[in-house]
């Protein structure tokens, strides 16, 4: 039997947010927000998270919305790293032709992930919160587009790999924190501006999902199609899946897929 984790018949809003958010200070949110990237999302590694957010600059003694900003400059730096990797990569003139071929594509990939990683801060600065993670969500889909393209060989090892995951998790982490702001946002909107109309003790408080606007999955590099948002209570401690992730990883040992099902070895 499932116990609810949320009730809102008579909570007030402020006392709902307070419940959520009072044990985490200053010095432990990195702590409890990998702990709910993690939960969100199988996925992600809880000491990957913590280890890059914490590695980060100005990371300490951050906000979330700042920590937001942060995974997505480690996603930046991630994305372009990896182009400079692959273009070191093809200067090999030994390389197999099936391989050379596989890294063309993915340079191409990483070359475009880069402006789109830089146009995904300029909408979360600005707080166009679902424009950023639709940006964010296509570079998932070239990290795992990446990996696929390996596959088609068997018993091929992609050099890519390692890079290929870094770049999967950091984008789950961004995603997160995307959905957590919004998930805020949200609520202090419910509670500064609320709806008009008479009391009635007797109504439960209707729930939030209706202030979470959709989210767009990505579907192949750049053909996106929309899906609700998860619910409040999956987001905050729910295990939910980020849009355009699947939590069916089984037989992947890297732990993540591409959007057409093929898993990443």
């Amino acid at each position: 039997m499932t116990t609810p984790i949320f009730t809102f018949t008579f909570l007030p809003l402020f006392l709902l947010i307070s419940s959520i958010f009072t044990p985490i200070t200053a010095n432990n949110l990195i702590s409890e927000t990998c702990k709910k990237c993690a939960r969100n999302d199988p996925n992600l590694s809880y000491k990957f998270c913590v280890t890059s957010l914490q590695a980060a600059p100005n990371s300490h003694g951050a906000d979330l919305r700042r920590l937001g900003l942060i995974s997505m400059k480690l996603v930046q730096h991630n994305v372009t790293n990896t182009r400079h990797f692959i273009k070191h990569l093809l200067k090999n003139k030994k390389l197999d032709k099936f391989v050379r071929a596989r890294l063309d594509d993915c340079l191409e990939l990483y070359t475009d992930a880069i402006p789109t990683i830089k146009q995904a801060i300029k909408n979360y600065k600005k707080k166009h919160n679902k424009d950023a993670n639709i940006e964010v969500s296509s570079i998932v889909d070239a990290s795992t587009t990446c990996e696929d393209g390996f596959e088609e060989r068997p018993g091929l090892v992609s050099p890519l790999t390692k890079r290929n995951k870094e770049t999967f998790q950091l984008c789950i982490i961004a995603l997160s924190i995307i959905n957590m702001d919004d998930l805020i946002s949200a609520l202090e909107e419910e509670d500064t501006n609320p709806p008009r109309r008479p009391p009635n003790l007797t109504e439960p408080r209707r729930h939030l999902d209706s202030a979470i606007t959709t989210t767009q999955q990505p579907h192949r590099l750049g053909l996106f199609h929309e899906h609700p948002s998860p619910d409040i209570g999956s987001i905050l401690t729910g295990p939910t899946t980020p849009p355009g992730f699947s939590n069916n990883c089984r037989g992947s040992s890297l732990g993540f897929r591409s959007h057409r099902g093929a898993k990443v070895k």
